[in-house]
């Protein structure tokens, strides 16, 4: 029988496996007002563990059009912020690190602006949304780095300030940076014990990208190198089903419903029988409002599909039992999708422990509805030996970004539980112009000279 134990090196960070131990957020730069972002953080803070830490990103010093009227406002409004964070029911117990106006070379910024090939806007603050600029990979108990693409794929003008956060990550954490020559986007990646999960909209936007150059094959195999895991599992990844494409370069559009695995797929860890447990969203007639049968059915045709996949998956000794949570479906006016799939989940040796977002209704009438809804998830998790932590606070505005919890509050820790290190077959990929690529010509710009791993520091180290 063939050795299957892992091997040292580096791997991408569990989605589940190991106890959380550091969380990154950061203060949105269109934020509402900055007390209700203090306390959807502060929800937070008070349903993880309080050995769990957080690092925060506020960036509040424009250092261009300073005298302007908006420019005061934002900085009044992260000041403030700034000042609710110290205050003394939160700091110093929680927080790790307060990353205030981490840009420091605004010359670098645009040069990295280049690299990616994006639009250009000054917009150059962080979104909140700290889950999809980079992967996180543990190379070993204390050392870890972040799997950086250097093609920025979200051309939304209030995202493009995220593909700065892994330099901002990397030069207060001490992190090290590793380019990735592909698009990815961690929202759209679950990582388990043995295997990715990855939506099947990275797999094609990579191959129309490449296409005269790679094929699904080839880029299965350099994600699976730099990974550290053999198997990869594209969710979705059916040309005929999934996938419209009108011949133009980059002009792609996927039926993944909800834009990220991530917001219908939760990893579940290890049942008693040692197989992969993993909850998929479903919509029933209780969970839906205003919702017309055809749209569910819809919907449920989806999620129905990949359920049907993983609970037939059967591939290098990883397979899957298949759960369903409810997804809470709002339709009146708003069409708003409220995940409890978009969680925080940790296996270790205490056990398996879900801290689910809280979602409010906007009328009194439906907060019935609503709580009925969570509690059905709350017992599907218990159902399978989670204790489930609810997070205080109202998630229904950050589900209208299709959006929540996982998206927002990126893992950056994890205690070492299960197995550890990189799969043993792996094969390193024969495209050394990828790995060329990597360094100098991504979006047909230049970033000259750029490390396999940048220690972390002066960001300029980027460039030449």
């Amino acid at each position: 029988m063939a050795n299957n134990a892992a091997v040292p090196g580096s791997r991408a960070l569990s989605s589940i496996h190991g106890k959380i131990e550091l969380i990154l957020l950061s203060f949105p730069n269109l934020a509402e007002s900055p007390l209700e972002v203090h306390d959807r953080f502060v929800g937070l803070f008070r349903a993880l563990p309080r050995d769990a830490k957080f690092a925060i990103i506020v960036q509040y010093r424009n250092k261009e059009r300073s005298g302007s009227a908006i420019t005061r406002f934002a900085r009044s409004v992260r000041e403030h912020f700034v000042d609710l964070l110290y205050d003394a029911d939160v700091h110093p117990n929680y927080l790790e690190s307060l990353i205030i106006d981490p840009l420091v070379d605004y010359k670098a910024f645009h040069r990295r602006m280049n690299v990616r090939g994006v639009y250009h806007h000054r917009n150059y603050l962080p979104s909140e949304w700290t889950q999809d600029p980079f992967v996180v990979l543990k190379r070993s108990p204390d050392s870890y780095a972040l799997l950086e693409p250097l093609q920025f794929t979200n051309t939304n003008i209030y995202k493009l300030g995220d593909q700065l956060i892994a330099d901002y990550v990397a030069a207060q954490l001490d992190f090290l940076v590793k380019p990735f020559a592909l698009q990815l986007e961690g929202g759209n990646v679950l990582i388990g014990d043995r295997f990715a999960m990855i939506g099947s909209e990275i797999l094609y936007k990579n191959w129309l990208y490449f296409r005269e150059s790679l094929d699904f094959a080839q880029i299965t195999q350099y994600f699976q190198w730099n990974l550290g895991l053999e198997t990869i599992i594209w969710i979705g990844a059916d040309a005929k089903n999934h996938v419209k494409y009108d011949g133009m370069e980059n002009s792609v559009k996927l039926l993944q419903k909800l834009r990220h695995i991530d917001m219908f797929i939760t990893l579940g860890g290890k049942t008693r029988d040692n197989v992969n447990l993993v909850f998929v969203a479903q919509l029933t007639p209780e969970s839906c409002i205003a919702v017309d049968d055809k749209t569910r059915d819809n919907f449920n045709r989806y999620f129905d599909r990949i359920a049907e996949f993983l609970n037939a998956y059967d591939d290098n000794h990883v397979r899957f039992q298949v759960e369903r949570l409810p997804l809470l479906f709002y339709n009146v006016g708003d069409r708003i999708l409220m995940s409890f799939n978009n969680c925080l989940v940790e296996e270790y040796e205490e056990g398996k422990f879900a801290y689910i977002p809280q979602y409010k209704a906007r009328s009194e009438h439906l907060s019935d509805t609503f709580e009925h809804v969570e509690n059905l998830a709350i017992e599907q998790f218990e159902k399978f030996d989670f204790r489930v932590q609810s997070i205080p606070g109202d998630f229904s505005v950050r589900a209208g970004f299709n959006a929540s919890v996982h998206c927002m509050a990126k893992v950056l820790k994890r205690s070492d539980f299960g197995e550890l290190g990189r799969s043993p077959h792996l094969v390193k990929p024969d495209l050394l112009w990828l790995d060329e690529l990597s360094t100098y010509d991504i979006g047909r710009h230049a970033a000259r000279n750029v490390a396999p791993f940048l220690l972390a520091g002066d960001i300029s180290s980027h460039f030449r």
